[in-house]
């Protein structure tokens, strides 16, 4: 009963409010409070009707129409209908393409729509960066925080079975996934991505027992341990590699080894596969049982290994310092034996 006293108040407020004062109304702040009226309606059908003519009485405003497709986009997906969610998401790209200016408002709305419709396709990869495109628009006050805590949570698990996702540190320092770390039910994934992140093994070693029911209870993880257990071992290796000075980058086999865990006989397949997946660039020397490293793929980092590069950074201005004292020292000497020269003449 107070869910229908609450529909008719919102069809009321549609009727007597929005329907009267439109053509006064800004054609995006139209469509967006349409959206509001919409769970007024107990179909997906009459909500996605809704919406629909008021995609089409905004006609003239790419910006509006685009946000109230978005909207459509998301209501074919609740309607299991992918294909007609996907036509929608396809507009909405095309008609972004093509002006310029557009609020934040539309572009949350329509990542939003693409992220739930990679959701329902199950595209690691591009879920998770359509993800971090949504969090980079969207307002924290405009989300619900149990629904930010189930996208982070669904955000982290892209990110560890994605093949080719690597870099969470963007993901990590959301506030969002702070909520997520605070959450009793949720915190075990967050704190497994911080090891991942660091390329801490024996931390995934401790929290895989640790959270053993947990991992089980989810298929996705379950059914990738082999991907997880090459992942953090190549993460490992990235950051054996970037916390080396850019003088010191050939690496034995027997470091790279010990860092991810490998053995003897694994280390080349490893790290050819470091270099397939473009986390690393440079050279294997098989004779000397070596790679020399000339690029790390870059990523965000957190504030320890901020902390880590600023060390680096501050030995290698030192060494510049030491450099060019001695050069001074040299040019001095050289003045100082020409003159002398010129003076015995």
């Amino acid at each position: 009963a107070a869910g229908d006293a609450a529909a008719a108040e919102l069809r009321a407020v549609y009727t007597d409010f929005v329907r009267v004062c439109e053509s006064k109304l800004n054609a995006l702040r139209l469509v967006q409070l349409c959206t509001h009226i919409v769970p007024a309606f107990s179909s997906v059908d009459d909500m996605y009707k809704f919406v629909e003519a008021a995609f089409n009485r905004v006609a003239s405003d790419a910006h509006a129409q685009t946000y109230a497709e978005a909207v459509m986009a998301e209501l074919r997906l609740a309607a299991a209908d992918e294909r007609g969610c996907l036509t929608h998401i396809e507009q909405c790209a095309a008609r972004l393409k093509n002006v310029a200016g557009a609020e934040r408002v539309v572009y949350a709305r329509y990542y939003r729509a693409t992220t739930a419709y990679y959701k329902a396709k199950m595209q690691a990869l591009d879920f998770y960066t359509n993800g971090l495109l949504w969090l980079a628009y969207e307002r924290s006050e405009d989300v619900p925080r149990d629904e930010r805590i189930a996208f982070m949570f669904d955000m982290s698990m892209a990110a560890l079975v994605g093949e080719t996702i690597y870099n969470f540190g963007e993901l990590l320092s959301h506030p969002w996934f702070a909520e997520l770390e605070a959450a009793p039910d949720c915190a075990w994934i967050g704190a497994i991505l911080r090891v991942f992140n660091a390329g801490d093994i024996d931390g995934y070693a401790r929290l895989r027992q640790q959270h053993a029911a947990r991992l089980k209870e989810q298929p996705a993880l379950a059914d990738n341990a082999r991907l997880l257990r090459e992942k953090v071992s190549l993460l490992a290796i990235m950051v054996l590699v970037f916390e080396r000075p850019a003088n010191e980058r050939r690496v034995a086999f027997t470091d790279i080894a010990k860092a991810g865990r490998l053995k003897s006989n694994e280390v080349e397949l490893v790290l050819m596969r470091a270099l397939s997946l473009g986390l690393l660039k440079g050279r294997i020397d098989e004779i000397d049982k070596v790679i020399g490293v000339t690029w790390v793929q870059p990523r965000v980092l957190d504030l320890g290994q901020v902390a880590s590069l600023k060390s680096r950074l501050d030995a290698w201005q030192a060494q510049t310092r030491q450099t060019l004292a001695f050069l001074d020292a040299q040019l001095q000497a050289t003045d100082d034996a020409s003159a002398a020269a010129a003076a015995a003449a």
